[in-house]
């Protein structure tokens, strides 16, 4: 315990200052970085890298405008970029989610995804990418935080003993950075942040789905209590089924590149996590010195070297580490095989060309030891390998060359009507009409300098290339085909009309991806859903399925027609009537249908329903 005690605790601030200053710069110079979180669920991966992110939170990362103590490294180096921010540079974000075979593009606002394998090329830069995943140019901070809240809302989780929304599936996040070099502005450096947020590495078959009941505190403080296992098994059956590739999948990964350091956190709202690499000796060692937690004995953790050994003996790491040692690994130069799944195929190229942080993040609680350490002896296995990052950059295009000189031109004139300023004051000359149109120029110079400043941003904003641009129409031209898709049907894409002051119905589901994409719109006094109705979702093959009435006086009401309709778990008999509330749950065919109206409160103690709570409700 003695050991235990004197060890160091690492939290938000500590990380950043050991590495995310030099991230940021790394990522500035025009290197490739990736970040690895690696860990048991519930652990502190995701806070580690991006903060706390349940949008239900007063904490989450994405609700500040300035930094907070719980931001983790991806907020702290993004708004620092856009603080530095200045003219001729862009902001690109992807972010996507691996499950099992498939990749979901979860900043698609209609929810694209496909096979892994399809699209899946390097681009001019040797970088592996998802060509159909949406690069979005970011304008400021605020853009970030919008942008990556309503994508994360997306993201594919499931309550797990280990965590109430463990992620299912790799989450990745690529931030690209575009600026003018310094030396050449013809030239621009292109740095990329590869925000890597991985399943967590617990085995498969000891997974369940859990029950966990939400408290709510008086200071606002939010707390989900472990109930245990879901009565319903094939829930459970199903996670561990996914669990089994997600645990095959971080077998074939390793850590490949240049490493600076591991470091061990979990959050606050757990007992903070033991730290066993934090003083600069540790940290400066051999990697295979990293000190073990006191009174290890192997034979008392049998399934170490067994299920949860394959990820730190993965054969990726294998391969990498022999051909390292034997002096054969040359960045750019692939590795043959560890092609089986995602996660491998799309960074192992990158890999060994990029500088690469790996966290390995563990929790305390000594029913986890067994993973603890698992996850220290792959954080020190995987050091071996060091490689120098590969800089990228890209010629500015003629459209940009072009208005960067004129706003350099622009700089220089108001410098030498500064100047000229500067030397009548203190002056006495009867030659005032002189200084009065110096001052009228200087500020016709500043008004033009401005709308230079907004032309080029938006240059930037729409790409800044033939290429890009034709990327961005083609991507507008698809969406819009789906928003007229829909709306032949009477149905709204959430992304187009989330800000309507029409009440409406919006779907819920038990994949987080697909829930609260559509929105029933209520703009007719009286809507009919079913087929050849005003509304007409695929599953109501019957007319005159229910209709919904706005009244006069502001209330909303259902009546029940020839389909089967539920309201809150109660059936609503033929040509019955309901009156609706906010946040009412509503079942009609095999819609499963949440009820909002902009600026209409909910009754005292409503919330906001779980697609499993409303099931649950209604069975």
């Amino acid at each position: 315990m003695g050991q235990a005690e004197s060890m160091e605790l690492i939290n938000q601030n500590a990380v950043f200052e050991q590495c995310g200053n030099e991230i940021r710069d790394n990522v500035l110079a025009g290197d490739a970085v990736v970040m690895f979180a690696y860990g048991l669920s519930g652990s502190g991966k995701t806070y580690t890298v991006f903060g706390p992110d349940a949008p239900d939170v007063p904490e989450a990362w994405f609700k500040h405008m300035e930094p907070i103590e719980a931001w983790g490294l991806l907020p702290r180096i993004a708004y620092d970029i856009f603080k530095l921010k200045s003219d001729g540079w862009s902001v690109k974000m992807k972010y996507f989610q691996n499950v099992v075979d498939i990749v979901r593009d979860l900043m698609d606002p209609v929810g694209q995804e496909r096979v892994y394998k399809n699209g899946m090329r390097r681009d001019q830069d040797g970088f592996m990418d998802i060509e159909w995943c949406k690069s979005v140019p970011i304008k400021d901070w605020k853009d970030l935080t919008d942008k990556f809240q309503e994508a994360n809302s997306r993201k594919a989780i499931s309550p797990t003993q280990f965590n109430h929304q463990s992620t299912r599936g790799h989450c990745i996040m690529v931030l690209e950075v575009e600026k003018p070099k310094d030396e050449n502005p013809d030239m621009k450096s292109k740095g990329r942040l590869y925000v890597c947020d991985l399943a967590g590495t617990e085995p498969a078959a000891d997974i369940y789905y859990a029950m966990y009941e939400k408290k709510v505190f008086d200071d606002g403080t939010i707390e989900h209590e472990l109930k245990g296992p879901h009565p319903d098994q094939k829930r459970t059956k199903e996670l561990q089924e996914q669990g089994k590739k997600i645990n095959l999948s971080l077998s074939e990964m390793a850590q490949v590149s240049e490493r600076r350091g591991a470091w061990f956190q979990t959050p606050p709202l757990l007992p903070p996590s033991l730290n066993f690499a934090t003083s600069p000796a540790i940290r400066s060692a051999s990697p295979h010195t990293l000190p073990m937690p006191p009174a290890y004995h192997p034979a008392q953790y049998p399934r170490v070297t067994t299920a949860l050994l394959i990820h730190t003996l993965s054969q990726f790491f294998l391969k990498m580490a022999q051909a390292y040692k034997a002096g054969k690994l040359v960045p750019g130069k692939s590795i043959p095989g560890c092609n089986s799944f995602f996660l491998c195929r799309f960074l192992k190229d990158t890999l060994l060309q990029s500088k690469v942080f790996l966290f390995c993040a563990i929790r305390p609680e000594v029913t986890y030891a067994k993973y603890t350490f698992a996850t220290l002896g792959f954080a020190k296995n995987a050091s071996v390998v060091q490689l120098k990052p590969k800089q990228a950059s890209v010629a500015a295009s003629p459209a940009e060359r072009k208005l960067m000189q004129e706003l350099a031109d622009m700089k220089a004139m108001f410098e030498q009507l500064a100047k000229e300023r500067d030397k009548l004051k203190g002056q006495v000359t009867t030659n005032d009409d002189g200084g009065e149109l110096n001052q009228e120029q200087e500020q016709q110079l500043q008004t033009m300098l401005a709308a230079k400043q907004k032309q080029i941003e938006e240059l930037m904003l729409g790409g800044g290339g033939s290429a890009d641009n034709s990327a961005a129409e083609q991507e507008d031209k698809y969406l819009e085909q789906q928003k007229q898709e829909y709306a032949r049907r009477g149905i709204s894409l959430a992304h187009f009309a989330s800000g309507t002051e029409h009440p409406y119905f919006c779907n819920l589901d038990e994949d987080s991806y697909r829930s609260k994409r559509y929105l029933y719109v209520l703009e007719k006094e009286v809507t009919v859903f079913g087929q050849k109705g005003d509304i007409q979702p695929m599953s109501m093959l019957i007319k005159a399925f229910c209709s919904a009435r706005v009244e006069e006086g502001g209330e909303v009401t259902m009546t029940g027609g020839n389909g089967d309709t539920y309201v809150n778990g109660s059936k609503v008999a033929k040509g019955a009537t309901v009156a609706l509330q906010v946040y009412d749950r509503i079942i009609m065919g095999g819609e499963l249908l949440m009820f909002y109206w902009k600026d209409h409160e909910p009754p005292e103690g409503a919330h906001e329903f779980s697609a499993d709570e409303a099931m649950a409700e209604y069975q």
